[in-house]
Order: C-alpha cells, then structure tokens, then sequence
C-alpha cells in the first residue's frame, strides 16, 4: 500500500509545499484478506512544517492504527518534503517611457508616454518591490534623420524579477 506522509503546520509565508515523497513509497502489510483489502495507505507520524522556508528531509516511523494488519520492514522510512518560494507575476501600471540618445540638434517625441509591464518573481519579492525610475525606455542612438520611427519598448535589468510582457512593446517616436 502507498505511504501517506502527514505534515502539521503551514511553511512560512511566500512558501509552499511543492512535494512530499517517502521511500519506500509502498510498503507492504499483513493480514486477513478482509483487513488488507481495506487498508488504502498507511501514514508517517506527522512532520511538523511549521515556518519552514527550505526542504525537509527526515526519517519517521510509521504507524499503524490498524491491530488487523501488520507492517512489514522497514518500520521507518525517509520522508523528503520539498518547500518553495511561491512565484507570482505582477502588472506595474503607468509606467513612465525613457526616450534615450537623440542625436544631437535632433528632439525626440512620443505621445506615448506610459506602458504597462507585467513581471515575475517570488511573493515576498514582488511584495514590496518597486520599480526603479526609467526603467522602460526607447534608444534612439541610430536616428540620424528626422522623421516618425517604430521602436522597441526596453526595460533595464530589474533585480530578482523577470519581465514576461509589456504593453505597449513598440511605439512612435517623432524625430526633428
């Protein structure tokens, strides 16, 4: 029958369980037909996670409840419970667009100003992060000439989280 392992507690905050296993994750029991039909699993004695911000990997007994059936080997079994930082994406709203670099004697314009950039990274991260000042921009150092200009919407490098969309990602630039 498969080995349930029991945990107590909740992890600590911006974590979660991501997995439990035991090994052996089968065991075998004894009994009468009747009382080994009716067993589904039989369970650790319970982890307690409480707080816990890394993996856990332990060894427990196992116990039974059950006086109909007996427990073969082993008796106690190596129980891993993986713990990770819960990921999450958040949308930055209004964020101002940098125009870089014009050539100079030439301006630079957009009427788009502002763009929205969805990130990733861990909640206890994202919690409290802010984004830096110009960290969306367009580069105009290749314009030499005047005229209206599709550019890429960048970002600079942003500390422990990942850029995964932003909207607008092009937008018109007016060189004079």
């Amino acid at each position: 029958v498969p080995v349930l392992v029991r945990t107590k507690g909740e992890v600590a905050s911006g974590y979660t369980v991501t997995s439990t296993k035991a090994n052996p994750e089968y065991v075998r029991i004894i009994g009468s037909a009747s009382a080994v039909k009716a067993v589904k699993n039989i369970e650790t004695d319970v982890i307690n996670i409480t707080n816990s911000s890394e993996s856990i990997a332990t060894q427990t007994k196992l116990v039974n409840k059950n006086t109909r059936i007996i427990v073969d080997e082993p008796s106690e079994i190596n129980v891993t419970i993986n713990v990770d930082e819960i990921i999450e994406e958040k949308t930055f709203e209004d964020v101002s667009i940098t125009i870089l670099n014009p050539t100079e004697g030439l301006e630079a314009y957009s009427e788009i100003t502002k763009a929205n950039i969805t990130v990733s990274g861990t909640q206890n991260h994202l919690a409290s992060y802010k984004l830096p000042y110009g960290v969306l921009y367009v580069d105009c150092s290749n314009i030499t000439e005047p005229g209206e200009y599709e550019l890429q919407v960048k970002n600079h490098k942003l500390n422990g989280i990942t850029p995964i969309a932003l909207e607008p990602n092009v937008i018109t630039v007016i060189i004079s």
